[in-house]
């Protein structure tokens, strides 16, 4: 599990990369863990510029130029990568940015 300082780490590295970039599309192959739905996710969160990372606790938030947020907890086995091109058998969410890929990636798809 990423301890308290891992999840502050993630945060401050995502903050360099990704704000002020804009998410194009989102692909999942784990639908039922968005609320209330996959669809509804995507209508709220493609076309969105990433405008502020932050932390509480040990959730990972994105703040979105709609006002909308993603939160995101890594719970046991995940983690957040980010880059061009991510080949990890693990991965479960992309969202595809104007400038490369975050994608969460998670052993046992608890995150």
């Amino acid at each position: 599990m990423p301890e308290l300082p891992e999840v502050e780490t993630t945060v401050r590295e995502l903050r360099n990369k990704i704000i002020g970039r804009k998410i194009l599309k989102v692909w999942t192959d784990v639908e039922k863990m968005f609320k209330p739905s996959f669809s509804e996710f995507q209508k709220g969160a493609v076309g969105q510029t990433i405008k502020e990372i932050s932390r509480r606790g040990k959730n990972i938030i994105f703040k979105l130029s709609s006002g909308n947020y993603i939160l995101v907890h890594q719970k046991l086995t995940g983690s957040l990568l980010y880059g061009a091109e991510i080949k990890n058998l693990y991965i479960h969410l992309i969202l595809f940015l104007d400038k490369g890929k975050l994608a969460l990636s998670d052993l046992r798809k608890f995150a």
